[in-house]
């Protein structure tokens, strides 16, 4: 057996041990970490250093993958990580479009897009959780919408080196956030209704 299987297998070994509702988790505490990301990057951006921005926002990037490989290798999520993990996306994506805003940078109508779906998204997501004890899921197009976005975000910041392909991009990046949007909403309000109606029946019972 080779020594990467080694070490996978240790950690899947480790991680399986996590109970579900356990929050001080190592995916967690990256999760937070990628958050926390937004200071120097927009620290750096605001001095006009974007090569060092650039270098904490591959740490986020990597972060993400690693969080997220972390849980996959596990098979055991915690319930605050399904909460944490977008959060901390949502922190990253949407203080950095902040910013290029306030710098005219980016769009006023693609920061607002971005601010109203994940506002829409995390109030369900609370909704759910709160009074149904069921912890939002993510899906393949929200993947793909976050992957885009981050590119969007990215050529904004760098639009000097990257030249015309940013326009193109963000309206694909917009394309994706309503649909992946309003996929997450009709899941979100279907998990109510099914877990209303199963409430209601055990009641009835």
């Amino acid at each position: 057996m080779s020594r990467a299987s080694d070490v996978k297998n240790l950690v899947t070994e480790k991680y399986r041990a996590i109970p579900p509702h356990q929050i001080v988790t190592t995916s967690n505490l990256i999760s937070i970490l990628r958050a926390f990301l937004t200071l120097p990057i927009i620290y750096y951006l605001e001095r006009g250093r974007g090569h060092v921005a650039f270098i904490f926002i591959v740490i986020a990037i990597v972060s993400d993958i690693l969080d997220g490989w972390l849980a996959r290798i596990s098979h055991a999520i915690t319930e605050i990580g399904k909460v944490l993990d977008p959060f901390a996306d949502g922190v990253v994506i949407l203080s950095v479009t902040l910013y290029l805003l306030m710098d005219n940078r980016v769009p006023g109508y693609y920061f607002g897009l971005l601010a109203i779906r994940y506002f829409l998204i995390a109030i369900l997501g609370i909704f759910l959780l709160n009074n149904y004890g069921i912890s939002p899921q993510s899906n393949k197009l929200g993947k793909i919408s976050i992957v885009f976005t981050a590119a969007t975000v990215l050529s904004f910041v760098y639009q000097d080196k990257i030249g015309n392909i940013v326009i193109p991009l963000m309206w694909v990046s917009i394309l994706f956030l309503i649909i992946s949007g309003i996929w997450y909403i009709y899941t979100f309000l279907n998990q109510i209704l099914h877990a209303y109606r199963r409430r209601k029946a055990e009641r009835n019972a």
